[in-house]
């Protein structure tokens, strides 16, 4: 994944994360920002993983007014650990990814939590029970997100007119 790409994909996920709320009451359960982190860092590994949760999070912080630097700490940390996954790990089956998604969001969790109580002492608070069904939303979106990435170069291909789902050729006389 080339770094215009990757870059693209975190600012569309900010976008999204910013206006969706307004919009469908569900979609304030979803971390789509630390979605795209985490999948920047299972294709580029641990290196990529870091400057792009460090980037997306900074920006996150900058757009939702809480603490500078603590969703841009929380998802470097969260994205080079999930490129060190996915060099340890066989990563490419969706349900992996959405295993680590899902694990991604507790540990973002932990950090955000953790830094808050450090800061200020009454911060932020979470119950398990909304991290949990947080991490199944974002797993769920992580699901969906490699379907599409998967089926997106078949698309591209049918769409410049690859055969428009055609399996056999006739052969020319």
């Amino acid at each position: 994944m080339t770094t215009a790409r990757i870059a693209a994909v975190v600012a569309a996920a900010l976008a999204a994360q910013t206006t969706m709320p307004r919009f469908v009451e569900a979609a304030a359960n979803v971390d789509l920002p630390l979605v795209a982190v985490v999948f920047a860092g299972l294709s580029g590994g641990p290196l990529v993983g870091l400057w792009t949760g460090t980037v997306g999070g900074l920006a996150q912080d900058l757009l939702s007014g809480g603490v500078l630097g603590v969703n841009g700490l929380a998802k470097s940390l969260v994205g080079a650990w999930a490129g060190w996954m996915s060099l340890q790990f066989i990563t490419f089956q969706a349900w992996r990814r959405a295993v680590i998604v899902g694990a991604a969001t507790l540990a973002n969790a932990a950090c955000v939590l953790g830094v808050h109580a450090l800061v200020n002492p009454q911060g932020p608070s979470a119950h398990l029970r909304s991290v949990a069904v947080q991490g199944a939303a974002n797993a769920t979106i992580g699901l969906v997100a490699t379907a599409i990435a998967r089926g997106a170069p078949a698309m591209q291909g049918r769409r410049r007119g690859g055969g428009g789902g055609r399996r056999f050729h006739r052969r020319a006389r």
